[in-house]
């Protein structure tokens, strides 16, 4: 390492040679979830769930055809 250090071409490049740190890259991996929700937040994902399946439900309505109109 000390020898790439003083090497004349890594030093007019400015190479890095520092070892990578693994620990930042592997943030995500160690990353514990919150358990439980407070009650702000519990309202507002059931309100959310509630938009989401009549938006779902309006939606297959619209897809199905008319019968009427085939023939």
């Amino acid at each position: 390492m000390n020898d790439k250090m003083n090497d004349p071409e890594c030093v007019t490049r400015k190479v890095k040679i520092a070892p990578h740190d693994y620990s930042k890259e592997n943030f995500l991996a160690t990353f514990t979830p919150q358990k439980q929700l407070n009650p702000e937040q519990i309202f507002w994902s059931n309100d959310l769930m509630k938009l989401k399946s009549e938006a779902l439900k309006e939606r297959t309505k619209v897809s199905r055809p008319i019968k009427a109109f085939t023939v």
